[in-house]
């Protein structure tokens, strides 16, 4: 078996949010083992040369298993922010649960969570590799600011809910990610407050307060 010498791979690492996790990850975790990966050399030794970042680059198309099986063979982690990833990710995916490499990203794609869940998880709880997508903007606010409420209170909350305000711009994986969606036969079921939520999981008073808050 290959060894397990990468902590974290940033798959991805040649766009806006790759970019900007390579730095946090060099200013921050400087003893951390990284390398960078994406479908061109010439881009990465860029984001490389750009962070001051000595490090290996990987080489691989999100949809050559082949290449891919070369990374998370030796990756702990993989860090994924290439997106539309109903298009890129479904293959990385599946070669971190066959050779044993962790993974986290940043999709929106509710859509496409429940289809790596419904291939993957029980593999994945078998080999205890962990597979955490929707770690960024979708999620994280969210969840900081529910913990933040539950933690600020001294007596159980019913329900907590949450409002954001955007400035800037999207960025160019997420625009394509809008698009592409708009061409997809999806089942409107999995764009739901509950979409991700296991059989039986849901109560009705959850139900009817989502729908009274207009969510569904």
């Amino acid at each position: 078996m290959t060894e397990k010498n990468l902590d974290i791979v940033v798959y991805g690492a040649t766009g806006f949010t790759g970019g900007l996790c390579v730095k946090y990850l060099k200013k921050n975790y400087p003893g951390t083992k990284i390398a960078i990966s994406g479908r061109n050399k010439k881009k990465l030794q860029g984001v490389a040369e750009e962070s001051s970042l000595s490090c290996e680059i990987l080489v691989a198309d999100g949809n050559d298993s082949d290449a891919l099986d070369k990374i998370t063979k030796r990756a702990r982690v993989v860090l994924s922010t290439a997106g539309p990833f109903h298009r890129y990710g479904s293959k990385m995916v599946a070669s971190c649960v066959k050779n044993g490499s962790h993974y986290v990203d940043i999709t929106g794609e509710n859509f496409w969570v429940r289809e790596m869940i419904a291939k993957h998880h029980e593999e994945a709880s078998k080999k205890g590799v962990r597979i955490i997508p929707a770690c960024g903007y979708d999620s994280i606010p969210s969840d900081l600011g529910a913990f933040f409420a539950a933690t600020s209170f001294s007596e159980p909350l019913k329900s907590i809910f949450s409002y954001h305000t955007w400035k800037g711009e999207a960025s160019g994986g997420t625009i394509e990610t809008m698009f592409a969606i708009r061409s997809l036969k999806i089942d409107r079921s999995a764009f739901g407050p509950f979409s991700l939520n296991p059989k039986n999981s849901i109560t009705d008073e959850q139900k009817k307060t989502h729908q009274r808050q207009g969510f569904c």
